[in-house]
């Protein structure tokens, strides 16, 4: 009887402390939650208080201009649905501030098949229509699985691509 409620009380453990953004799609009018985005075409909210796995900071290791290997970090917030990404120097300070919107159902296809990993969610710069020297695929953080299945983070940009890792903010 005893393992059974040391059994009990972990599982009660680890459902409370699992952050996961959850959607809410409405669907051949049907609502239905999800822990991945709607299908197209379909209606989606977030449910309030749900965190997504793309907030946060991440590091990312990019090729200097002379040669040699830094860091950079960036931070994703989350206002009212409203995402941006805050780049931070050394000493943690912002440095650029950019709005963010969720990735559609297309651009996580094209990030599929141009990073090749398998894209399931992804947040990308807003940019407005018709700016020049737009990339092949939208500029934002990807989060998706790798050939082996891990869950990774890729950052693809003008000047610095590549995986991105969960970071401490400062």
């Amino acid at each position: 009887m005893y393992p059974r409620k040391v059994f009990a009380t972990l599982c009660l453990l680890a459902t409370t402390t699992a952050q996961a953004e959850i959607f809410r799609c409405t669907i051949d009018g049907r609502t239905t939650y999800r822990d991945r985005p709607c299908p197209p075409g379909e209606l989606q909210a977030t449910r309030p208080g749900s965190k997504s796995a793309l907030e946060g900071c991440f590091a990312l290791e990019t090729s200097g201009w002379e040669g040699g290997r830094s860091t950079s970090l960036m931070r994703i917030a989350n206002s009212a649905g409203h995402y941006t990404m805050t780049s931070l120097d050394d000493k943690g300070r912002d440095t650029a501030v950019l709005a963010m919107r969720r990735a559609t159902p297309a651009e996580l296809r094209d990030a599929t098949r141009l990073l090749e990993f398998d894209a399931i969610d992804g947040l990308v710069l807003v940019v407005a229509a018709g700016t020049p020297n737009r990339p092949a695929l939208p500029i934002g953080l990807y989060k998706g699985r790798d050939a082996y299945r891990d869950l990774r983070y890729f950052f693809y940009g003008y000047l610095s691509n590549g995986w991105a890792k969960p970071a401490s903010c400062p």
